[in-house]
């Protein structure tokens, strides 16, 4: 404990006096290293006498200022890296010559030249020495604190791992395992490789506070299978994202390692097929850029060999976060596409506008919506407006202008919707329908899908933050059932959707049988390494508490108006062809909105929506 203490004051010092104290540190190993020289050479106990403290006080200070310029305080690191080693060695070398050259000038009476190479060698190792035992200590007074980590998978990325994690006061690595018979027994970097088998037995043996998954490159199919036997252990489990970011993020590691949202939920992810040929050379705009669906549809289109990206977002920080990412992807792939950021709301007709004529777009991606459904019960003219209004100023526009497709971003909400959110994307759809109708040059059509993991609209963050927080996770009911797909998964549907399209058409994915909230919810409880709380397990950690369905919510959600689907190239989207109103009858609609939007009166716009048949009791 004193030891754990004394670093932790140590590590709290001002700059200038930790730099007096390693400073103070090194003189005495000076000190030491002369001592001991002169031990060795005279081959007897060592008491200095006049001339030979002389070059005790001389070597005591003269590397002083050799380690200066050379860098050696420029960081106080308690531990001994390669790089730092090489610097060292490069001072101790530059001393080593300013020391025996002086001690060869002056030919000091009683004071071995010999001195001027054993002491400098001698002083290296103790330098080193004891910066790693300073080191070391530290790592065993934080011992008791480390998340001990079951590493899963022994192979490059397991070894990056280890390596990064060799000095972490926070995490330790206390057994590999890997699913290769061939690599069980073996060891890497030192640890022992386990088969899966063993798991349980490894958690009780180590005390594993989280198992990591080590395996960046594996498919999401065998990734989803391996998290499903982990199920059973009760012990959190993470992951590593990407190597990138993990080499360049090792000061931060446990920000880093944490299971995509997707990987939450209990069924298998999606395969998509197509490849797109049709987006090569094109100037194409996307709307709602910074949004999660938005975001992931431009980085994606980078790889499609386009010519101009219009990323048009009504937040300013949502915009610059875009445009950050799509400039690093762009210098990491090494390739020239022009980037175009527009901060504009979409409901402004006349800037829009301005960015058709200036730009030209030839593809229009319209993801820009509100879609928070308890939330736009309470600002319901607002998302109708913004919904339903600003995606038929731009079909007017994408007409006007010869835009070449036009592919509206659309939700499961929108069928037979129970609010107002849904009701507003219903009459979005309806727009593109029938701008579709009127349109010879223009291809439109629609993707409609459920709910995407990870967005700005998913609960799937909300029920991290409350299972982090000690809970209770709050759900609106115990048989509420929901589709659920990636973003991945979402954007790699439109941008295939769109190359299929003819116009008019809707697509939407097989998403296999929808899922209960609650069991995405419990099984997010278990990969977070907590027991949920039941009135039979009272000792549990995590309680979930159902709250009702909120104004609006469905108990489930549908995908299709009606029954009818048709296939398409791939075998995991369809085609559905569904009724529409007229562009007169939106017309009209739009004029009552109106007139309703200074008033902002809740009844009378769902009665008007009602009437229209986009909104059910």
């Amino acid at each position: 404990m004193v030891k754990k203490i004394s670093l932790i004051q140590v590590k709290n010092l001002s700059p200038g006096a930790k730099f007096g104290l390693v400073l103070s540190s090194d003189i005495f190993v000076s000190v030491c290293a002369n001592w001991f020289a002169y031990t060795l050479r005279l081959e007897s106990w060592h008491i200095p006498n006049q001339n030979q403290l002389f070059t005790y006080l001389f070597a005591a200070f003269s590397f002083i200022p050799v380690f200066y310029f050379l860098g050696i305080y420029r960081n106080f690191n308690r531990y001994i890296s390669i790089d730092m080693l090489k610097v060292t060695l490069a001072a101790i070398v530059v001393y080593c010559g300013f020391y025996f050259s002086c001690l060869w000038f002056f030919q000091f009476p009683t004071v071995p030249r010999s001195i001027g190479l054993l002491q400098p060698m001698i002083f290296l190792v103790l330098i080193c020495s004891v910066r790693v035992l300073i080191g070391s200590v530290e790592l065993s007074a934080n011992h008791l604190q480390n998340q001990r980590i079951l590493l899963y998978g022994a192979g490059a990325a397991g070894s990056e791992v280890i390596s990064a994690l060799a000095l972490s006061k926070r995490e330790k690595v206390v057994a590999l395992i890997d699913d290769d018979k061939k690599k069980q027994g073996r060891q890497l970097l030192g640890i022992k490789i386990f088969g899966p088998h063993e798991i349980g037995r490894l958690i009780s043996k180590f005390g594993v506070t989280d198992i990591l998954l080590a395996m960046p490159s594996i498919s999401k199919l065998t990734r989803n299978e391996i998290i499903d036997k982990l199920l059973v252990f009760n012990i959190r489990v993470r992951s590593i994202p990407t190597m990138s970011e993990l080499l360049s993020n090792t000061s931060d590691f446990a920000r880093l390692v944490s299971l995509d949202p997707e990987e939450f939920l209990p069924r298998k992810p999606l395969q998509m097929k197509g490849t797109l040929k049709g987006l090569q050379g094109k100037v194409v705009l996307v709307t709602g850029a910074g949004g999660s669906i938005g975001g992931q549809i431009c980085r994606m289109l980078v790889d499609e060999k386009i010519n101009t990206l219009i990323m048009v977002e009504h937040s300013e920080f949502g915009l610059y976060k875009i445009q950050m990412d799509i400039e690093s992807l762009l210098r990491n792939k090494k390739l020239n596409i022009d980037v175009i950021p527009i901060l504009a709301d979409v409901c402004d007709e006349l800037s829009i506008k301005r960015v058709f004529q200036r730009l030209k777009p030839q593809v229009v991606y319209h993801g820009a919506a509100y879609k928070h459904v308890p939330m736009a019960e309470t600002n319901s003219t607002t998302v109708v407006r913004n919904n339903f209004m600003a995606t038929r100023k731009l079909t007017a526009l994408a007409m006007q202008f010869n835009v070449e497709k036009f592919i509206l971003i659309s939700t499961d909400k929108a069928v037979r919707s129970t609010n107002i959110m849904g009701a507003s994307k219903r009459l979005a759809e309806m727009s593109v329908q029938a701008a579709a109708s009127l349109s010879s040059t223009t291809i439109f059509t629609m993707v409609r899908f459920g709910n995407v993991v990870g967005s700005s609209g998913s609960a799937i963050p909300l029920f991290q933050s409350q299972i982090e927080n000690g809970g209770p996770v709050t759900v609106t009911d115990p048989n509420v059932t929901r589709y659920f797909m990636s973003v991945s998964e979402a954007v790699k549907l439109v941008l295939e959707a769109g190359e299929m399209a003819t116009g008019g058409e809707v697509f939407v994915f097989d998403m296999g049988d929808p899922v209960k909230v609650v069991d995405v919810v419990r099984r997010m409880i278990r990969l977070n390494g907590k027991v949920e709380k039941l009135q039979e397990n009272d000792s549990g950690d995590i309680e979930i508490r159902f709250i009702g369905l909120r104004p609006g919510e469905k108990m489930f959600e549908e995908l299709v108006l009606g029954s009818a689907l048709k296939p398409t190239t791939n075998p995991q989207i369809f085609r559905a062809e569904e009724p529409f109103a007229s562009n007169e009858d939106l017309d009209c609609l739009e004029r009552e909105i109106i007139k309703l939007t200074e008033s902002d009166d809740y009844v009378a716009l769902k009665k008007i929506l009602f009437e229209f048949g986009v909104l059910i009791k």
